[in-house]
């Protein structure tokens, strides 16, 4: 009887030091040009070196722009970059055109890398919009090939970033994308944005990047190498060196052939960006932080942090999805000493920004630490608790209810059951979000319907829910009953409130018929189309082919521009809800008499003089001066948000937004300053082309601030 020969084992490949042999490549001082990615691949070809052994240690310790180049140079060496990889470098800054060619010679499940990297989180709304237009083209390469369509999840993502306020480069993307995919629901989301797809420059930017995906990547690679730009004031570390020089390290090479490139730049000279962000955080401002990368936030020595830049820099990380250094700030904040809040005040805030991204490990982490785990708010809570539910899930939902229903409608109740179910069950929670809905809270109400539009999106309904509209109705009886309320005691401010809120409660009712009416049109002419298009196919042609054609086109042209007129009417109507929202919280504490102490608060009477009414003043550019970032960073969040948004306002010459400020005539020259809800105060000057944004106060300090201008 023979004996099986047991199957023989493969030898595992030998381990690699992959920290020295990146430092042996001296992978630091590859700029992304054609000649140097070349050399380097030259270099991997010749010492058989496995790049994909290398890229997570060089991603750790060189950083992405670092591993862009190694991945260019495997791909050259014959070692085509795994998607898995090349997917998550979206969120850095190598050029569009550069990062679509090492997709496109990728190999793997590039889109679902690519869509990966969008629902991470870590990707600014830019890099997201570029990632989605190229999973957008490779999706439909594959359909035009024999494969499936376009997924839901890549449809989902599309919609949910058209809805953000982006600028006019991810718009376009975003709109090139929704225009390629030809989806209904896309591209309706994505209306707003087809105006800025039209322009030349953005459409050529998408022709090179669908060009990039099919083209050999060495074609990509330019002769220079783009600059980056970090956020920091930068300069040279040392003397310029010439290129054909000895090179200042010592090695005997030509500096071209050693340490070009190689030197980080900082704003000390003599220190490079690594050792600049690590030793000197102290030092930096809030203007520093406000603008750095998310690789130098990460960097900085967080313990030298005072507590506002600590907080600021906290949130950017959560902003970024860097969860691991967020929460070693979060680590050096509750070490600190005196803190104006308490430990769990700042672990609450960040585990909040961890639910908002749907980062619930990094929650469960945050809450495990909390000193007192009731002070965790209920929703959030109960957001953790639906991960795995119990048998005590349901009645802490019934409770949140019951809470909600007897303290209608000012309880935040309904809000935190709303947002909790809405993480985890978003049909049962858009139920829920639409019983929150309240025109008591109309600012909350509009956020919540903007999760109500996330949650269609998830589950792949058509957008806008039928609540936007009950809403309105809500929110038009509610002002109705206060303008009443107002019209019998109302003076000066209370009636010009009262007043303006009566004709944006005018103008939302002519723009939703208006809208209607398009919508109407629209219906017809859409029907009309079809039915022409169904006789040509049945060769019920108008008597020439030709003319025939041109009606169709001309039918075409219709309905685009129906659609372009109901999505600006949309974007106005929206617009203006949000504004009735704001004049009517303004209105409720007039109608609803407030007390003695908190009129005394409101009346800045003899500190100043009213600015005159203008119909029109020039543009400015809002300049914040320090003392105004760190008030806007340490008030709350609201009032927050409030003083951004009127300096916005106020330097684009809004006449609704100087209505009501007054020029304080104590210092000289002249301060300004404008409400920011009833017990903040913005301090502001304006100058020749710009707006000085000096402090955001509270009431009580105005007069002891005023002494120091």
């Amino acid at each position: 009887m023979s004996k099986e020969r047991a199957p023989k084992r493969k030898a595992a490949a030998p381990s690699i030091d992959a920290t020295a042999v990146l430092s042996s490549l001296g992978i630091d001082a590859v700029p992304l040009t054609r000649g140097a990615v070349r050399e380097l691949a030259e270099r991997l070809r010749a010492e058989d070196v496995p790049v994909a052994a290398l890229v997570p240690a060089c991603v750790e310790s060189h950083g992405q722009d670092a591993c862009v180049a190694l991945l260019y140079a495997g791909a050259l060496a014959g070692q085509r970059p795994r998607a898995a990889h090349v997917g998550p470098l979206v969120t850095g800054g190598t050029e569009p055109v550069l990062f679509a060619a090492l997709v496109g010679c990728a190999q793997g499940d590039k889109v679902g890398a690519l869509l990966d990297a969008v629902e991470s989180g870590r990707a600014p709304d830019d890099r997201e919009a570029l990632a989605l237009f190229l999973a957008t083209h490779l999706e439909l390469a594959s359909a035009a090939a024999g494969g499936p369509g376009p997924s839901p999840r890549l449809r989902t993502l599309l919609r949910r970033v058209a809805r953000r306020q982006l600028d006019e480069e991810p718009g376009a993307l975003v709109a090139l994308a929704a225009t390629a995919l030809k989806d209904p629901d896309v591209l309706s989301v994505a209306s707003p944005w087809m105006p800025d797809a039209q322009h030349a420059e953005y459409r050529k930017l998408g022709k090179e990047l669908q060009r990039a995906l099919e083209a050999p990547p060495e074609e990509a690679l330019p002769e220079t190498a783009p600059k980056l730009v970090s956020g920091l004031t930068v300069r040279r570390v040392a003397e310029k060196v010439g290129r054909n020089d000895p090179c200042p390290c010592g090695s005997g090479k030509k500096y071209k052939k050693c340490c070009e490139g190689k030197e980080a730049q900082s704003d000390i000279a003599g220190m490079s960006r690594a050792e600049y962000v690590a030793r000197v955080a102290a030092k930096l401002s809030q203007e520093d932080l406000q603008v750095m990368r998310a690789d130098d936030l990460e960097r900085l020595d967080f313990a030298a942090l005072a507590e506002p830049a600590l907080v600021l820099v906290m949130r950017r990380l959560a902003a970024f999805a860097r969860w691991p250094a967020a929460e070693h700030a979060l680590a050096a904040m509750v070490d600190k000493k005196d803190l104006k809040e308490s430990r769990d005040a700042y672990r609450c805030d960040l585990l909040a920004s961890a639910l908002a991204a749907r980062a619930f490990d990094v929650a469960e982490r945050i809450r495990g630490a909390l000193d007192d785990a009731e002070s965790m708010p209920p929703g959030d809570a109960l957001s953790l608790e639906l991960r795995r539910p119990t048998a005590k899930t349901l009645r802490r939902m019934e409770a949140l209810a019951n809470e909600g229903l007897a303290a209608e409608p000012k309880s935040d109740a309904f809000v935190e059951l709303a947002y909790a179910v809405l993480d985890h069950y978003p049909a049962l929670g858009i139920l829920i979000a639409r019983a929150s809905l309240s025109a008591e809270r109309p600012k909350d109400s509009n956020a919540m319907l903007g999760h109500i539009e996330d949650a269609r999106d998830v589950l792949g309904l058509p957008p806008r829910d039928p609540s936007w509209d009950a809403f309105d109705e809500l929110l038009d009886r509610d002002v109705s009953r206060r303008l009443a309320d107002a019209e019998g005691g109302a003076q000066g401010e209370g009636e010009r409130l009262a007043a303006e809120a009566d004709a944006l409660r005018h103008k939302v009712r002519s723009a939703s018929e208006h809208i209607e009416t398009l919508e109407r049109k629209l219906r017809a002419q859409e029907q009309s189309f079809k039915d022409a298009t169904a006789a040509s196919a049945r060769g019920a042609i108008i008597p020439a082919e030709s003319e025939d054609a041109e009606q169709r086109k001309r039918m075409r042209t219709k309905l685009e521009e129906l659609k372009a007129l109901i999505a600006e009417g949309n974007r106005e109507r929206a617009d203006l809800r949000r504004q009735l929202a704001e004049a009517s919280e303004e209105l409720a504490p007039r109608a609803d008499a407030p007390p003695p102490e908190a009129a005394d608060d409101e009346d800045d009477e003899g500190l100043g003089e009213d600015v005159p009414e203008q119909e029109e003043r020039d543009v400015l550019v809002p300049v914040f001066a320090t003392a105004a970032l760190k008030g806007i960073a340490s008030a709350p969040p609201k009032v927050a948000r409030e003083a951004v948004v009127l300096s916005a306002q106020l330097a684009a010459g809004e006449p609704a937004a100087w209505r009501g400020c007054k020029r304080l005539l104590a210092p000289s020259p002249p301060v300004w300053s404008a409400r920011c809800g009833i017990r903040y105060r913005l301090l502001f000057r304006p100058g020749d082309g710009r707006l000085d944004v000096l402090e955001l106060v509270a009431r009580r300090e105005l007069e002891t601030v005023l002494k120091r201008y």
